[in-house]
């Protein structure tokens, strides 16, 4: 009788034992789960508070580009003292519309050239203060620039890029001694009037002929002793109005310009002359 006691405590302490274990491996599941549980958690959380501050950053940095682009575009036109007009009277009245650009501001050049197909001229009005020029821009905007009974075109005069830094859309004219001129009507002593004491460094001139009509064309090019002395014809004088009163449009030419040696071809052909030192 005292066995079979012994035996039954002995059965319910091993029953007893199996269930502490068992409740015990449960609650270090139990707690496993709810530490991944609160781990994976925390790693959505981090994930997802990650993604929002890189949406944002994202954001802040392109509010940031367009308003430095805003602010470049502003520092590019307030720095643009040049003001191109297109749309002009074929009988432009000049003195009157250069009255009429008086009231923006002080002008410091007019540039008058033609276009090559209508000859309908065009125009580029340099003032000395940018701030003029941007307000003439702006003004236009607002209401067209009515002039010579129609509406004209106005815009910035954007600065050509650095010869250096150009890949490609046009010809390339690097510093050398020769010039090229253009929208000069006028014979070679009309030019050596032009040019001033700089006709004292000039070692050959000639304007270009026209094949077809064996005429004197309104281009050429002058051929001077350095460069530094043909940089400063060009610093000097470019705009400058010749003999009709037309702004003279200059530039280097280029020594190898297949254009420049076949005036200069024709020139000679035709007993062109150099105009003689002072």
């Amino acid at each position: 009788m005292a066995f079979r006691l012994s035996q039954k405590a002995f059965g319910q302490l091993l029953r007893s034992q199996s269930r502490s274990i068992t409740t015990s491996v449960t609650g270090r599941a139990l707690a496993r789960s709810a530490v991944t549980t609160s781990a994976c958690s925390r790693s959505t959380l981090v994930k997802a508070f990650s993604t929002s501050r890189m949406c944002m950053n994202a954001q802040q940095n392109a509010v940031e580009t367009s308003n430095d682009a805003s602010k470049r575009q502003q520092q590019r036109q307030l720095s643009t003292d040049t003001v191109f007009f297109s749309n002009l009277p074929f009988f432009t009245d000049q003195k009157g519309f250069e009255q009429l650009l008086a009231e923006f501001g002080p002008v410091s050049n007019i540039n008058w050239t033609t276009s090559p197909k209508s000859k309908a001229p065009w125009c580029f009005v340099t003032f000395k203060s940018p701030q003029d020029a941007a307000t003439l821009v702006e003004s236009s905007k607002q209401e067209p620039f009515y002039f010579g009974g129609r509406n004209l075109g106005v815009q910035f005069a954007h600065a050509r890029a650095d010869p250096k830094a150009r890949t490609g859309g046009g010809p390339v004219f690097p510093p050398s001694n020769q010039v090229y001129f253009r929208h000069f009507r006028g014979d070679l002593n009309d030019l050596k009037t032009f040019l001033g004491e700089h006709a004292n460094g000039v070692n050959f001139a000639y304007f270009g002929v026209d094949r077809q009509t064996n005429t004197q064309r309104d281009s050429g090019v002058i051929r001077f002793a350095s460069v530094e002395q043909a940089q400063a014809v060009i610093n000097e004088l470019r705009g400058k109005r010749g003999p009709d009163g037309m702004a003279v449009f200059l530039r280097f030419a280029s020594d190898t310009n297949p254009q420049a040696e076949q005036m200069r071809q024709e020139s000679q052909q035709s007993g062109a002359e150099t105009p003689q030192a002072a």
